[in-house]
């Protein structure tokens, strides 16, 4: 036969209770305060093991720090890419120092994995792959900084015009 651990529990405090009855005679009222005590600990003991059983498992806490960071970080870089893109309308700078380290990062990968070209040491395949369009006039070498913060960038025929030169290659 199993028994029950707060059964258990319960008949030594029984048990001290008797105790406690008996060496009241002798010392007095000293065990009926550590008794009332332990009584209330064994009761709130149950009460605890009762409520557990009755409500639903709690969610772990770490549960709340390892949700996956890849969709809000997604959602930030596409931002941040038409945040470029809306400078680089307007402005000939940004368009050279935001839009262009990602179109040739962008160019650089896609011609490293599909055609096996390094852009920075194989320009001339590079160019001839790519050719004259959008894509190499904003990723070429020899581009110049145009230095002027509020003019010369490219209208919004040019930048569909590098998205579709992009999706081709």
């Amino acid at each position: 036969m199993k028994r029950h651990p707060m059964v258990i529990v319960a008949v030594w405090a029984v048990l001290a209770l008797a105790v406690g009855v008996v060496l009241v005679r002798y010392v007095g009222d000293v065990a009926l305060p550590p008794y009332a005590l332990f009584l209330g600990a064994v009761l709130l003991a149950l009460f605890l093991r009762r409520l557990r059983v009755l409500l639903p498992p709690a969610v772990p806490f770490e549960r709340f720090f390892s949700r996956s960071r890849s969709q809000p970080d997604r959602v930030d870089q596409l931002h941040t890419v038409e945040r470029d893109i809306r400078m680089s309308i307007s402005s000939g700078r940004d368009l050279h120092h935001r839009l262009r380290p990602m179109v040739r990062e962008i160019v650089s990968t896609r011609l490293s994995r599909g055609y096996g070209i390094d852009l920075d040491h194989e320009t001339e395949r590079a160019e001839a792959l790519i050719g004259g369009g959008r894509i190499w006039e904003l990723i070429r070498p020899d581009r110049k900084d145009p230095g002027d913060w509020h003019g010369g960038g490219w209208s919004r025929s040019d930048m569909e015009q590098l998205v579709d030169e992009l999706e081709r290659l």
